[in-house]
C-alpha cells in the first residue's frame, strides 16, 4: 500500500512482478508459488529434502527481497517476513497454510525481515488471541473497560494544559489486561469500532467540566486506530459526541499512528479532511518509528506531531546519540512546519532540560503524573482554582 500510495498503482504493479520474478528465480523446479494476498505469496515445496534444504531457499527469499527494487518512478527497498511450516501426514492443506500463516505472524511481531518456523505455542497464541476477541465484543456492555488520563505538561510553565486518554481492561478472569495485548486484537477483529466509540463518549462526559466555557483551554486527546478511518460513520460520530458534551471541538485532539495513517493515505488523508473540518485537531502519534514521509506529512491536514518516547529517552544520555539526534531532528521538523510538538515518556529531569533547551513546548510522562482516573484530573484543576 505503502508504495502504491506514494509511487502510484503502475509502480505497485511493476513491483509485485518484480518479486514474483525473484521468488522464481530462488526457488527450485516443482516448487509451487502462488499469489495469494495484496502483498503475501504461498511457496508450496512438494519435495522438500531435508530441512537444511528449505532453510537455504528461505535464506535466498529473504536475501532477494533485500536487494532494491527498480520502478520507473524511482527505488523501492522491502522487506520479506517468512512463516515456515512443515507438513505431516495427518495435516490437511488448510492446516499448513493456517500453520504457516501464524509463522509469519510472529515474524511481524518480532521485527519484520525474518524467518519464523511453527510450532504448537504458535497455535496456542492463535487462539488465544481468538479468546481474547470473542471477550473483547462484551467487555464494553459488561463495563469491564475503564480510562485513565495521563496530563500533558506545558514544559516551561508547568501547567497542565491537556490529558491523552488511555483505555484499561479488567478481565474478570485474566485480570488487567495490558493494551498491549488487547488493542491490537480490537483491530483485528473490529471491536475497535465499539471501544473506540466508547472511549470518546466516556472521555468526554468524563471530563465535561474541563471542556466547559470561561476555563482555561483544555485539549483531551483520544486515539483513533487505522480500522476507525475506514469506518464511514466516524466524522459523524465525533461531531454528535461533541455536541452531546458541550465540549469545544478545537481543545479536541485526534491522535494517530503513523502506521494508521499509511496503510491506505487516500482513505486516511480523505476522512481526516472531514474531521479537520469539524474543528478538531489531529496529531501523529508515536512519530519516527514509522515509515511516513516528509511528503505525507505535507499531504495531511495535521496540527502536531508526538516524538515517541523511545527517542526522547536517549535525550539525556549525552549529546550525538542516535536517539537524540533523531529527537532533535522531529523537533526541527515541526518548527518547520508550523507544527506543535509534544514530547511522550519523559521521565527525567535531564530529558525535562534538553526538551525545553530544544524548544519543545508540550510534554507527558512520569515525571508529571502517571495516569491517574477522572475524579483526579478533575480535582487537580479544583485545586489549581482555589491556589
Amino acid at each position: 500500500k505503502l508504495v502504491n500510495d506514494s509511487l502510484g498503482h503502475t509502480a505497485g504493479d511493476e513491483v509485485l512482478t518484480t518479486v514474483a520474478d525473484r521468488l522464481r528465480a530462488v526457488t527450485r523446479p516443482g516448487d509451487t508459488i502462488a499469489r495469494v494476498g495484496a502483498d503475501e505469496f504461498v511457496i508450496v515445496c512438494e519435495r522438500p529434502g531435508s530441512l537444511s534444504t528449505i532453510l537455504s531457499v528461505a535464506d535466498r527469499l529473504t536475501e532477494a527481497m533485500r536487494e532494491p527494487f527498480t520502478s520507473e518512478s524511482g527505488e523501492v527497498f522491502l522487506t520479506a517476513s517468512l512463516g515456515l511450516a512443515l507438513s505431516t501426514p495427518d495435516l490437511d492443506g488448510p492446516s499448513l497454510l493456517s500453520n504457516a500463516d501464524a509463522a509469519m505472524y510472529r515474524a511481524k511481531q518480532r521485527g519484520r525481515s525474518r524467518l519464523e518456523m511453527y510450532d504448537s505455542a504458535m497455535q496456542a497464541s492463535a487462539h488465544d488471541r481468538l479468546s481474547l476477541g470473542s471477550d473483547l465484543r462484551g467487555a464494553v456492555d459488561r463495563g469491564e473497560l475503564s480510562l485513565v488520563y495521563q496530563p500533558i505538561v506545558a514544559l516551561v510553565s508547568g501547567t497542565v494544559v491537556g490529558a491523552e486518554a488511555l483505555c484499561r481492561w479488567h478481565h474478570p478472569v485474566r485480570g488487567d489486561v495490558p493494551p498491549s495485548v488487547f488493542i491490537p486484537v480490537a483491530e483485528e477483529t473490529g471491536s475497535i469500532l465499539d471501544i473506540g466509540r466508547w472511549v470518546l463518549e466516556t472521555a468526554l462526559s468524563e471530563l465535561a467540566p474541563l471542556g466547559a466555557p470561561g476555563r482555561d483551554p483544555f485539549t483531551l486527546s483520544v486515539n483513533v486506530s487505522a480500522r476507525q478511518l475506514d469506518d464511514p460513520a466516524l466524522v459523524a460520530r465525533v461531531v454528535s459526541a461533541l455536541r452531546s458534551h458541550g465540549w469545544p471541538a478545537e481543545q479536541l485532539c485526534l491522535e494517530l499512528t503513523e502506521t494508521a495513517l499509511t496503510e491506505d493515505l487516500d482513505i486516511a488523508l480523505r476522512t481526516l479532511v472531514r474531521l479537520r473540518a469539524t474543528g478538531a485537531r489531529i496529531a501523529v502519534d508515536d512519530f519516527g518509528t514509522g515509515y511516513s514521509s516528509l511528503t505525507h506529512l505535507q499531504r495531511l491536514p495535521i496540527d502536531a506531531i508526538k516524538i515517541d518516547r523511545s527517542f526522547v529517552q536517549g535525550l539525556d544520555e549525552g549529546g550525538g546519540t542516535d536517539r537524540s539526534t533523531i529527537a532533535t531532528a522531529v523537533l526541527g521538523i515541526a518548527q518547520a512546519m508550523g507544527l506543535d510538538a509534544v514530547a511522550e515518556g519523559v521521565e527525567t529531569p535531564g530529558q525535562l532540560h534538553a526538551l525545553r533547551e530544544l524548544g519543545c513546548a508540550l510534554g507527558q510522562g512520569y515525571l508529571f503524573s502517571v495516569p491517574v482516573p477522572a475524579e483526579a484530573m478533575l480535582g487537580a484543576e479544583r485545586a489549581r482554582i482555589r491556589n
